[in-house]
């Protein structure tokens, strides 16, 4: 018999024995197809997609969200028409305007004190259901004004729109404005406007949108040759935004500390003002360590634009601004293709950075030469001051009306205002009307401003020029401009205007102009005898009619009165050029709907995928050609 002898075991094989047991003891028995090992949280390696020069900027860190054009809609009766309306709106649409448009009725300043329904009005000939659109400026506040466009409803029978007035409307965001229960987000009133001088540009509408109006369905203007579709209207700052729309600052890669820092560098350059409600900008809880929420300050709320652009290309850590200028300006001269950003960038740093690329005030390479003169003018430097007026009075150059807008944007100055007063006498017609426009910021006294009524929705000024004409702005604030003291109606003339209801006669430079004229709805005519010239004559028109104001005048609208000048323009009553605004209304809108609509394959030419538009258009830009 064979006797075992013990032999002794190390600690550490027990040790470890007891380890294995106890992790085979607390493991289950068998592999569970239910419960998946847990994955390793992997850094997120993706390459920031900016420019290295950006770097230790906000937007080097961090996107903007919220920040783009809103399209807005909703349903709105217009009324005061002349028998040019309809009765027969689509079923839906009538029961909202029931629904909603009953609630303004108790208004005095709608109802005129008479009882009415809404049942009566949509019934009525001199009203119109309507569908009113637009486009918020991109980082809209509360009270900032808006244009709208005005559209008679698919499948009534309203004929015109002209001469109507629209009843406040909510405005909610959406391709499906009215939808009950729908967050009003803008509201819009007002004159209506036809504007008479591009009739394609109100039919872009139709190519390529559900609710716009064919080409056939408009009616031919009272000018030969002119087709105009009085079914489609608009009013010049007629929307209001009634909640601000929210701006976040959304962090590429979440961090608690650097949000930190982006909060506290974007409040050091936009500290909270005595009015305003909370700090610039501000951690949202929850989410702390990625996203920011942005207030726009008081000051800054007539230009969003400028503020977001500062804002985004602000440095995260102040500190060596004029070294970081002198770098940003080697870089621009090197990769000129970065000058915009690289112009904000110095915009952002301050006053502080002007002497790090003054010196490029002077540079033989125009891309970096205007980089420098831009932000130095947006940061009020007098230095610019002479490079702009070269620019701006160098005939042959094509940089003229972007030195003009510098210009207009800086502090009043002496320099400035003696330049844009002899570019008042300039060849071509857009400088000359940039040149009014600078005047008009500068608040010189050579722009002398008319008074027509306090009551009164637009303006007329009249300015010194050798040249002579009218111009008439056709988005935002309505305003009519007088060039040149010549400027009047012709010595013979016979003029009908406004379908017939104003006619204008003169037989001979001895004879005072006459003037006939129906109000809406009246079968009488009364005559008057207006002044010839055409400060006189406008005021004549636009004057609302007063019991302390003897010369005489018929209280036109904004709209009604282009249009009288429209006509006696293309019947050769006036001995002076008649120059519209340039429009950029109808693309706004239209590019913020092809945002809104998913991309569809074209099945015709009239889509819009087979216009010749850039593919790399810009937000906010117009893509649809100009008509």
């Amino acid at each position: 018999m064979v006797k075992m002898v013990p032999q002794s075991v190390s600690p550490f094989v027990i040790s470890g024995s007891m380890v294995l047991a106890t992790m085979l003891a607390l493991s289950p028995v068998g592999c569970s197809p239910d419960k998946a090992p847990p994955e390793m949280v992997q850094p997120d390696l993706t390459p920031n997609p900016m420019p290295r020069f950006l770097r230790g900027t906000v937007t080097y860190e961090a996107t903007l969200l919220g920040y783009g054009q809103t399209l807005v809609q909703g349903y709105g009766i217009v009324v005061g028409l002349d028998g040019t309306g309809s009765s027969d709106t689509p079923l839906p649409v009538r029961a909202y305007l029931e629904r909603e448009g009953g609630k303004l009725l108790p208004d005095p300043e709608i109802s005129g004190g008479r009882r009415l329904t809404m049942q009566a009005l949509l019934d009525d000939r001199n009203t119109a259901a309507v569908l009113v659109q637009a486009a918020v400026p991109p980082g809209a506040v509360k009270g900032t004004r808006f244009d709208v466009i005005v559209s008679a409803v698919p499948g009534s029978s309203t004929r015109s729109l002209e001469g109507g007035r629209l009843w406040t409307v909510n405005l909610t965001s959406g391709l499906m404005g009215g939808v009950q229960g729908a967050r009003s987000v803008a509201q819009a009133n007002g004159d209506l406007f036809i504007n008479p001088f591009a009739a394609d540009d109100l039919n872009a509408l139709g190519e390529g949108v559900e609710w716009g109006l064919p080409a056939e369905d408009a009616q031919p203007s009272e000018s030969p040759g002119v087709v105009v579709d009085r079914r489609i209207a608009r009013i010049l700052n007629g929307g209001v935004v009634t909640a601000d729309l929210p701006l976040m600052i959304q962090l590429r890669t979440p961090n608690y500390s650097r949000a930190r820092a982006i909060i506290d560098a974007i409040n050091g350059r936009f500290p909270q003002e005595p009015s305003q409600a909370r700090r610039t900008a501000e951690s949202v809880p929850g989410r702390s360590d990625e996203q920011i929420v942005i207030t726009v300050p008081p000051s800054r709320h007539e230009q969003t634009d400028v503020f977001v652009e500062t804002l985004m290309h602000t440095q995260i850590f102040q500190g060596g601004i004029e070294l970081r200028a002198d770098q940003l300006a080697r870089w621009v001269v090197e990769n000129p293709v970065d000058a915009r950003s690289v112009t904000w960038c110095w915009v952002a740093l301050g006053e502080l950075a002007i002497n790090g690329f003054s010196h490029l005030y002077t540079h033989t390479d125009v891309i970096p030469r205007l980089s420098a003169l831009n932000a130095g003018a947006r940061l009020g430097d007098p230095r610019v001051i002479p490079h702009l007026v070269a620019l701006a009075q160098d005939a042959n150059s094509s940089l003229r009306l972007d030195a003009l807008g510098r210009m207009s944007e800086m502090p009043p100055s002496p320099r400035i205002s003696v330049a844009l007063r002899q570019l008042l006498d300039d060849e071509q017609l857009d400088v000359r009307v940039a040149a009014f426009n600078g005047l008009f910021a500068q608040r010189d006294p050579a722009v002398r401003q008319v008074t027509l009524d306090p009551r009164q929705e637009f303006d007329v000024f009249a300015v010194p020029s050798e040249h002579p004409m009218v111009y008439a702005t056709l988005q935002k604030q309505p305003r009519i401009v007088v060039f040149g003291s010549g400027a009047g109606l012709s010595d013979r003339l016979l003029v009908s205007a406004l379908s017939d209801r104003l006619q204008l006669v003169r037989h001979s430079p001895e004879e005072p102009l006459r003037a006939r004229y129906r109000k809406k709805g009246s079968m009488e005519a009364v005559q008057y005898e207006p002044p010839a010239d055409l400060v006189g004559f406008i005021s004549f028109l636009g004057a609302r009619p007063s019991q302390y104001s003897l010369d005489p005048s018929l209280g036109l609208s904004y709209g009604e009165t282009v249009r009288v000048l429209y006509e006696a323009h293309t019947q050769r009553a006036l001995n002076t050029i008649f120059a519209p605004e340039h429009n950029t209304l109808i693309d706004a809108v239209v590019n913020s709907i092809r945002a809104a609509v998913p991309d569809e394959r074209p099945e015709s030419n009239r889509d819009p995928a087979l216009r010749e538009t850039p593919t790399d258009a810009p937000a906010g830009e117009s893509i649809i050609r100009d008509r």
